[in-house]
């Protein structure tokens, strides 16, 4: 009489199919994983676009201002003035300037916002302007800074700047 010895074979396949499936569900994780990561880079990238262009506009109209109107001069402006960015007027007046009257140097700080321009989108600025003369030639300088929101306590807000030098 011949005895067989039952083959050891038969859990071969259940444990391949296992090891399959623990392989392509880490490679569907890691997959996910680099496309949720673009995602939040794509709209880190959107908010930053916003920030510039926030403060590239806020630029645009300062140099406007200073150099075809000279809205922001170096003495004291005696009364009001009006400067419009976008849709926008605002009523600058002595209280916003910082002049040293022995240096004729001045220095006006203008906040501008932008949440009445777009009601999606809440983008912020400011502007410094500073003006000083080195010997007879006046030197101008513009900060600005862009927010894409104007939550200051928002996780997600970015900001970028640009500074500008006229001589």
């Amino acid at each position: 009489m011949t005895l067989h010895h039952p083959k050891k074979e038969k859990g071969f396949a259940l444990i391949i199919s296992l090891i399959l499936v623990g392989v392509f569900l880490l490679l569907a994780t890691g997959i996910s994983n680099v496309a949720f990561r673009s995602v939040i880079f794509a709209s880190q990238a959107n908010a930053s676009v916003e920030a510039f262009y926030t403060a590239d506009l806020l630029l645009e109209c300062m140099l406007y201002y200073d150099t075809l109107v000279n809205r922001f001069a170096t003495t004291s402006l005696g009364a009001s003035v009006n400067v419009t960015c976008g849709t926008q007027t605002y009523r600058l007046t002595d209280a916003d300037r910082n002049i040293n009257p022995l240096t004729k140097a001045g220095t006006t700080t203008y906040n501008y916002n932008f949440s009445e321009t777009n009601s999606n989108n809440d983008t912020c600025g400011f502007a410094k302007i500073g003006k000083a003369y080195n010997g007879e030639r006046l030197n101008t300088t513009i900060e600005v800074r862009g927010y894409n929101t104007c939550n200051p306590n928002n996780p997600g807000r970015v900001e970028r700047g640009i500074r500008a030098f006229i001589q």
